[in-house]
């Protein structure tokens, strides 16, 4: 019998993370993936471009996933006819500068919740 926790499993969590106070983190499972808020942006640099998010089985300490990944809309994808993705937020910077040279990375980061909270693990605060 296969482990669930290791089954990957698609989340929609945009409408879920919305509050009147911007977006929230959400806790997901490890091998989980989805599309858009909160782990990734929406309408972003194009309306109707969704990114799309992913974590692996590893949580750190603090309880967040350590291994966090981002792909950008498919028309990138597609433009350079081979996948892409990105496993840190260092790959991610430097995709935005040399995409988007008059966009600071910064405010790409504010478009979305970088450390994704691990479902089991309690969030340690200060």
């Amino acid at each position: 019998m296969p482990d669930e926790a290791m089954t990957p499993v698609e989340l929609d969590l945009s409408e879920l993370c919305r509050t009147e106070n911007g977006i929230v983190a959400i806790t997901v499972r490890a091998n989980a993936y989805g599309k858009g808020l909160p782990y990734a942006p929406e309408n972003w640099p194009r309306s109707g471009d969704i990114w799309y998010w992913k974590v692996g089985s590893r949580a750190s300490g603090a309880g967040h996933w350590a291994d966090r990944y981002l792909a950008p809309p498919s028309r990138f994808r597609e433009a350079t006819r081979k996948r892409l993705g990105f496993a840190s937020r260092i790959q991610v910077e430097e995709f935005v500068k040399r995409e988007f040279p008059d966009v600071d990375p910064s405010t790409f980061f504010s478009m979305l919740i970088w450390k994704i909270p691990a479902e089991g693990y309690r969030i340690q605060k200060g």
